[in-house]
């Protein structure tokens, strides 16, 4: 699959839901169509939060998912 096509598909995915640990879809109060899951992500990704540090090195293989302070996805990119 052409890598823009498939960044276009997380994309769709992934923005505005709220990144969650795959235990924490059980509780209740989630609603299943605002989260995502990690273990729903690509092998080859790094999540980015506002006070991570990370490396500007480019690998087109890894998803890059940057997530705000609520965890809520911001941005989805291969880098």
């Amino acid at each position: 699959m052409d890598q823009l096509k498939d960044a276009t598909e997380w994309e769709q995915k992934l923005l505005g839901k709220k990144l969650v640990d795959s235990n924490a879809v059980h509780e209740d109060t989630l609603d299943r169509n605002k989260v995502v899951t990690k273990s729903e992500l690509p092998e080859f990704h790094r999540i980015i939060t506002p006070s991570s540090m990370f490396t500007m090195d480019f690998m087109p293989d890894r998803l890059s998912v940057e997530v705000n302070n609520d965890n809520v996805i911001q941005s989805v990119k291969y880098a």
